[in-house]
């Protein structure tokens, strides 16, 4: 069962992009598979965007 670290909560949200960023491969991948031309991801923070990426592309024309 996975049980979320609480200790240093301001240390995971600092480690939160560079997190994410690492999933990129795996994010294109489901891109693919979806058929989808991109994606946009997005993550909020009490109120505060900490991280926003793009991928793929925006008009495949």
């Amino acid at each position: 069962m996975y049980m979320p670290h609480r200790s240093n909560p301001s240390h995971i949200m600092d480690s939160l992009p560079s997190r994410l960023d690492s999933l990129r491969p795996k994010i294109l991948e489901l891109v693919r598979i979806g058929g989808a031309p991109g994606l946009s991801l997005g993550a909020m923070h009490h109120g505060t965007q900490v991280y926003f990426a793009s991928y793929g592309y925006r008009d495949v024309e």
